[in-house]
């Protein structure tokens, strides 16, 4: 019986591909955070913003469930919930149910930053969206199963 070789099939198209990908989100991303600084906000209290606002249903907004999603530690969660707090972007609200629970809740203030930042992002997104769909694309190559740009 002969042995199969476990060597995964990479190309140079595979490697140009992923560094494609790579290099424009990177792009993207840097493009996020000036954004966010010329908003006066830091990138971190962007991302912040962000996830408050796009969490999925389903999820509550608590210190915890975001400092998972934003993969920070709860104590570094809960100085960032202090800072924007005391900015007026955010709020702690207790749970009507459950006392010891207390969700972060968006302002108008950080509404309306975050409209701004999320509406130049989508500008940028539009231009960078094709290139990494197209990267991805070659990565995958799973039997037609495409993403559309």
């Amino acid at each position: 019986m002969t042995r199969r070789s476990t060597k995964p099939d990479v190309t140079l198209a595979d490697y140009r591909a992923l560094a494609e990908f790579r290099y424009e989100l990177r792009r993207y991303l840097a493009l996020s955070d000036q954004a966010a600084r010329f908003a006066g906000l830091h990138p971190g209290q962007y991302r912040f913003l962000l996830m408050l606002k796009g969490l999925p249903d389903g999820i509550e907004p608590t210190i915890g469930n975001l400092a998972g999603r934003l993969g920070l530690r709860h104590h570094s969660t809960v100085e960032l919930v202090d800072r924007l707090e005391k900015r007026g972007f955010i709020y702690r609200e207790r749970n009507e149910r459950h006392r010891s629970f207390v969700f972060v809740r968006i302002a108008p203030k950080g509404e309306s930053i975050l409209r701004k930042i999320v509406a130049s992002r989508k500008v940028d997104l539009k231009k960078a969206g094709p290139v990494l769909v197209e990267a991805l694309n070659t990565l995958i190559k799973n039997k037609g199963g495409q993403l559309k740009s």
